[in-house]
């Protein structure tokens, strides 16, 4: 079992500052929130103690509150206290978008309260390739250009992984090309 500064905790919050685009699914009205991924919190062994929430707050952030009415521990042997699956819709393109979680408490078994720092990170959405966004930063400008032609002439082979080369389809014949620089220097000159 992991152990952390954390190992008495009873009840946490946090707010999720999720990007335009990407929200928590729901279910009968009410979002959908797991538990631990391992499944152990726990109160006795066999019986559940914890109740894990969501709730929209007026400034558009989404509350996640785990509570245990009885103040008991969270037990996991994963260290993890909830799963959220985030659901993107079918506009988004791929790309990385920024999550910030605020307002963040934990309350320990002894009554104790600690507030921890806001915390940002990042969340990987894979799927719909913006076209033109060759280097993946989620705007089209002359560096999709440079990467553009860097796929055309062969130079991605180190590090393919750089450039989404479903995005250098440009103007959408499936073939990279001269076309597709033409298509994309269109777009940036705003004249597509």
């Amino acid at each position: 079992m992991m152990t952390s500064p954390y190992d008495d905790l009873c009840q946490a919050q946090f707010d999720l500052v999720l990007p335009d685009g990407i929200s928590i699914p729901t279910r009968n009205g009410r979002y959908y929130v797991l538990g631990v991924p391992d499944g152990v919190i726990e109160y006795d062994g066999t019986s559940y103690s914890h109740q894990i929430t969501a709730a929209l707050q007026e400034d558009g952030s989404i509350r996640v509150i785990c509570v245990s009415s009885s103040n008991t521990r969270f037990i996991s042997n994963s260290g993890a206290l909830v799963r959220i699956r985030l659901h993107a819709d079918e506009n988004i393109y791929s790309g990385e978008y920024p999550l910030l979680i605020k307002n963040i408490e934990f309350t320990h078994d002894n009554i104790t309260k600690d507030v921890a720092e806001d915390s940002s990170t990042t969340i990987s959405v894979f799927g719909v390739s913006l076209p033109g966004d060759v280097n993946k930063d989620n705007q089209i400008s002359i560096a999709d250009v440079t990467a553009l032609v860097n796929i055309i002439l062969g130079k991605d082979n180190t590090m393919p992984y750089l450039y989404d080369h479903d995005a250098a389809d440009v103007n959408g014949d499936g073939n990279t090309s001269i076309a597709d620089v033409t298509a994309l220097v269109n777009i940036i000159l705003g004249k597509e």
